[in-house]
């Protein structure tokens, strides 16, 4: 069995090695996309490194549980120590000194309690990394939708360009007949500038169109890391739209348990939980072991002193309270609990975003479904409404403008419908980037 993980790396190296040989002409599913934009986004590196400092933070954290261990070695060199038996204005005599001083040791301290500060700095870091996580998981899940949603506009407007292509063959040969006619004296002039008109502006709007697909690709080929004028050829089959069937409930359920606004605005309620149970940790006192070992000369630790070498080890525990923390940290502790009050209260409100967000999006979804039935039926009525005028102008039984404005309708329709099959593609991805499935 291949492991997902080389599965994910082979699919890269077969896309790059393809991309090449197509000789910067890339043809690619939505899929496909998918998996490209996820491994090359800068900004979804930038949230992979803020996930790095994340960790580090925890083992930063759980470094406070090790104790402390200090060493130091010192020389000192002591001048001579006049003593004034006699007054400071009378000659002093010179009492023994030892001019040079050494001194090494160590110190040990091992925190036992201290209200619990360590133990909920290490749960705050962990909490702030799940949150960093989610942050990455929703930016992924964002700039997926961003990837479709160009992805899929190219797609139409190269649909566009085609139509508009054969469109433009279809009026120049049209406007052959229409000039035909006039010199047949059957039609006025104003037929054949009517008809030229409306040619050029096809031909701008197609000039227009290629300078809309140059902006879409050069997007997404930031996005995958191509470079720039790497042309991308868009493959939206239409088994895209079997899509599985939604309900507004089970929608509803999904976001609510794995919406990423939601889990992130859960996290901030336990950080402000956190933060309380740190302020308050202030109110206890601090207990340690501590052990310290000096090994020095002369020893003047004790009298009588005198000018040897010696060591001495301690061992104790200490204990500190700071009473100023009774008064100092009592506003700190009112401010924590007013945050944890506002991130709950601010959880009720991101829970009916998510609740807003998922009906909008659903409800569009389901326009989008019934909008294709309609457009396909408006395609057909066109078409028919083309032909029918189409023989009667040159049937001398209608008029230019009838004539025009009906192969207009028949353009629009025929886009429109394209527009509302991939609109339910839009619609279906944004649905699953509100329920965080995306």
């Amino acid at each position: 069995m291949i492991s997902r993980k080389n599965w994910f790396v082979a699919t890269l190296l077969f896309f790059t090695f393809s991309l090449k040989l197509a000789g910067q002409k890339l043809s690619i599913n939505l899929n496909e996309l998918l998996i490209l934009v996820e491994s090359h986004s800068k900004e979804i590196a930038l949230e992979e490194l803020k996930t790095k400092i994340a960790e580090s933070e925890i083992k930063l954290a759980k470094s406070n549980q090790l104790p402390s261990i200090i060493v130091s070695a010192s020389v000192d060199k002591a001048s001579n120590m006049p003593v004034y038996d006699n007054g400071i204005f009378n000659k002093p005599s010179q009492h023994d000194v030892i001019h040079t001083l050494y001194n090494s040791g160590a110190s040990f301290y091992l925190n036992i309690f201290d209200g619990f500060k360590t133990k909920n700095e290490i749960k705050l870091a962990d909490i702030l990394l799940e949150t960093t996580v989610l942050n990455r998981q929703k930016l992924i899940s964002a700039i997926k939708l961003k990837a479709v949603y160009f992805f899929i506009d190219l797609h139409l407007q190269k649909q566009w360009k085609a139509t508009m292509m054969e469109d433009i063959q279809e009026k120049e040969h049209e406007l052959s007949e229409i000039k035909n006619l006039y010199k047949a004296g059957t039609i006025l002039e104003s037929d054949v500038l009517r008809a030229g008109l409306e040619l050029s502006k096809r031909k701008m709007t197609l000039k227009e169109i290629d300078n809309t697909i140059i902006v879409l690709q050069q997007q997404l080929n930031v996005l995958m890391g191509n470079d720039d004028t790497t042309i991308i050829d868009p493959e939206v089959s239409y088994e895209d739209n079997l899509l599985p069937p939604i309900t507004l409930e089970n929608s509803i359920h999904i976001a609510l348990n794995e919406n990423f606004d939601e889990k992130i605005s859960d996290h901030h309620m336990e950080v402000s939980q956190k933060k309380l149970e740190l302020s308050k940790g202030d109110y206890y006192p601090k207990i340690g072991l501590t052990a310290s070992f000096q090994f020095a000369n002369p020893q003047i630790f004790l009298y009588p002193y005198n000018a040897s070498w010696y060591n001495l080890g301690l061992v104790g525990i200490k204990a500190t309270y700071d009473i100023s923390g009774i008064y100092h940290n009592k506003h700190k502790v009112e401010e924590a609990k007013i945050k944890l009050e506002e991130s709950n209260l601010h959880h009720q409100f991101v829970s009916d975003e998510v609740r807003t967000k998922i009906y909008k999006a659903y409800y569009q979804y389901d326009e989008a479904l019934d909008n294709e039935k309609i457009l396909e039926q408006n395609e057909k009525y066109a078409d028919e409404n083309v032909r029918i005028l189409k023989n009667a102008y040159f049937n001398q039984t209608a008029l230019i403008t009838d004539l025009l404005d009906a192969n207009l309708l028949q353009i629009k329709a025929r886009f429109e419908l394209e527009q509302a099959k991939m609109n339910i593609l839009k619609t279906y991805y944004s649905l699953q980037f509100e329920t965080s499935t995306l």
